[in-house]
């Protein structure tokens, strides 16, 4: 269906759902509704001051509003600055509000805690400079309402005392939310369902590389180099794919990737026309550049932290194990549940699973009982990790029906390696000798795992199927 593009403001073509307000702690018990500027500063008259700020009536069938389940493309708040400083932090908040709360009736301001509002911020504003129009990309944060996340609006908090004033609803310009988005063919998807991705291979075969940890390492460049001459059909990482903050993500990733990356907007040519990049969330995306970076570099579905695509005879999930995912990494996780409903849905004969932290793993940081999710009786078909720098193989039968179900880690993507401790029950390889990549292949005859080490130009190191 063709792109539509809706806006929201408060006053314009008959809108009237825009609800905003300051929470100061000099002011506790005061309404602050009624101005016509909003702050945003962590040392207000030596105090905090944080705000609210939601539109409502987004979502339904009405002329103007966006579909539920509708497939996101851009959507951007705009507020006019009266006082450039530090900007803010935007969290979606969780509970209800409304523009009568104050510091004090919402229990000294919000808490970014997850139950207040989310702990990880959808949009890190960075420092701003200038007075006028300034623009934020808040594409997630309205991709899972669009999804079914209630609409709470967001909190913006505070992220240095050079506060950051803007217009508020009460004034001649108020903020504005400009969505542009493409309608599904149902009115809203099943969890699970495929909501933008590869298309199914014509040929009903697929072939693609798994690796993790990698950024702008020393090694990276070799991993890049193999996958070139293994003539894969696209990738999907493990996570933690940059680190540090003195180079961009574009550099990190973009120098080695971008002609699998759709929607490309770097310097390292055109990238790809379709999608071919499949990145996974690690630790390294919230605690170096900021989830917000990720988000902002990759054209994901769904809500772009986790989501799924088909290729071929497989279905492919990439879920968040971070604890700063708003929707949980536990198993009966809103996250989990969504998985759950996916891979029982599934008509593909064979489904992967994929993220960061290793359920079971013989080295590094592991394994994760938190991420040790019933996978096999859900439908997987195996699970792939990272976040170990090392490569290992683990079979294990725990729903003890007989039917070994695999677990690989593949860290070796190009940063560093780390050592083995004793191996975890259902260790069938190790390696950590070089860098390199899984590939797998599929067809209507199943499924061929091999790793392949960068040693040599390229070396088998261990080849499993079923």
């Amino acid at each position: 269906m063709p792109d539509t593009t809706v806006s929201f403001q408060q006053g314009s073509g008959g809108y009237n759902g825009t609800t905003d307000t300051d929470l100061r702690a000099v002011h506790p018990s005061t309404s602050l509704a009624d101005q016509s500027g909003i702050s945003v500063d962590s040392s207000d008259a030596g105090a905090p001051a944080q705000a609210l700020l939601r539109f409502d009536g987004l979502f339904g069938n009405d002329a103007g509003q966006v579909p539920v389940g509708a497939r996101i493309l851009t959507a951007t708040l705009t507020v006019q600055s009266i006082s450039p400083g530090n900007g803010a932090e935007l969290h979606r908040m969780l509970q209800p509000w409304s523009e009568s709360d104050t510091w004090n009736s919402l229990g000294a301001g919000i808490q970014a805690d997850g139950v207040e509002a989310a702990v990880a911020a959808d949009l890190v504003t960075g420092t701003l400079l200038s007075l006028g129009t300034t623009s934020l990309n808040v594409t997630s944060s309205v991709q899972d309402w669009a999804n079914g996340s209630d609409n709470l609006g967001w909190a913006l908090l505070p992220v240095g005392s050079d506060g950051w004033d803007f217009l508020s609803s009460e004034a001649a310009i108020p903020p504005k939310l400009t969505i542009t988005y493409e309608s599904s063919s149902t009115a809203e998807p099943a969890p699970g369902s495929n909501t933008g991705g590869v298309a199914d291979s014509d040929d009903n075969s697929v072939r693609f590389a798994v690796f993790g940890d990698y950024g702008n390492g020393a090694g990276t460049q070799d991993v890049a180099n193999l996958i070139d001459r293994m003539g894969v059909d696209f990738i999907v990482t493990t996570g933690d794919n940059s680190y540090g903050t003195a180079s961009p993500i574009d550099v990190q990733i973009g120098q080695f990737y971008s002609d699998y990356i759709g929607n490309y907007v770097g310097m390292y040519g055109a990238g790809s026309s379709d999608n071919r990049f499949w990145p996974t969330i690690g630790n390294h995306e919230y605690s170096d550049l900021g989830i917000n970076a990720y988000l902002s570099y990759f054209t994901l579905p769904g809500n772009e932290r986790y989501y799924d695509f088909t290729s071929g005879p497989a279905h492919f999930f990439v879920v968040n194990s971070d604890s700063r995912e708003p929707d949980g990494t536990s198993a009966a996780s809103r996250q989990a549940q969504w998985l759950k409903a996916g891979l029982e849905a599934s008509d593909s004969a064979y489904n992967f699973v994929f993220f960061h932290h290793p359920s079971y793993v013989s080295g590094g940081t592991g394994p994760n009982e938190y991420m040790q999710w019933p996978f096999e009786d859900w439908g997987a078909t195996a699970v792939f990790n990272g976040h170990a720098h090392l490569y290992e193989r683990i079979l294990r039968d725990d729903n003890g029906d007989g039917a070994v179900f695999p677990y690989f880690v593949s860290g070796l993507g190009g940063r560093s390696s780390y050592g083995f401790g004793s191996p975890v029950s259902g260790s069938q390889a190790r390696y950590n000798g070089d860098d390199g990549t899984l590939i797998v292949s599929v067809d209507d005859n199943g499924v061929s795992y091999e790793f392949w080490s960068v040693s040599g130009g390229g070396s088998l190191i261990d080849k499993y199927s079923i």
